[in-house]
Order: structure tokens, then sequence, then C-alpha cells
């Protein structure tokens, strides 16, 4: 018998909902599970261009959380739901801004 992931644990199962709930401005679309790492995929709506940005939110084992996310205009506010402040931002730059020449990069 396989054994139970760790992120299905009942006291798990309600930190992750607690902390996928708290990002009211993410729809959550799938989840990939490894050893000590659970990704949460999730979508930002986009209401100016009608493209949407991406946010993956790791859970790891020990209790810790990261996150990546292509939103420039929900980034900050991502940060400070995760970590309780502002401090430590890293704002997204675009790949057309910086790497000119890159294959399929998207000029909006």
């Amino acid at each position: 018998m396989r054994k139970k992931h760790w992120i299905f644990k009942t006291t798990n199962r309600a930190w992750v909902k607690r902390r996928l709930n708290s990002l009211y401005m993410v729809s959550w679309d799938r989840f990939v599970c490894c050893e000590d790492c659970v990704t949460f995929y999730g979508w930002i709506a986009r209401p100016k261009d009608k493209y949407k940005d991406f946010l993956c939110l790791y859970f790891f084992k020990d209790g810790s959380l990261d996150f990546d996310t292509s939103s420039a205009a929900c980034s900050l506010d991502i940060h400070e739901i995760i970590t309780g402040t502002r401090d430590g931002h890293v704002d997204c730059k675009k790949i057309s801004s910086d790497f000119r020449g890159i294959n399929k990069a998207l000029y909006l």
C-alpha cells in the first residue's frame, strides 16, 4: 500500500486551504506533489488585456512557503500575504525588456 503524502494529512490540508484562500486574486488550477514540496499553480486575471498571470505557490514540508508570479500588479500584495511584510519583495521583470532576441518573447 502506498504511503499517504504528507500534504494530505488533515492539519496540512487545513493549512493549505487557508493559504490558498488568502490569495483572493488567484483562481487555483493544479498541483504537483514532490517529496519535500508541493507546488500549486493558479491564474490571476488581467482585465485590461484579457491575459492571465501565473502564480506558483510552494509549500515545503518544514512549514515554509515560497512563490513565483508573473503578475506585476499583484506581486507585492502576494508577497505581503505570504510573508506578513512588504520587506524583501523583488519585482518581476519582462524578458523582452532585458533579453532582446529571445525566441518567442512576448512584446505586449
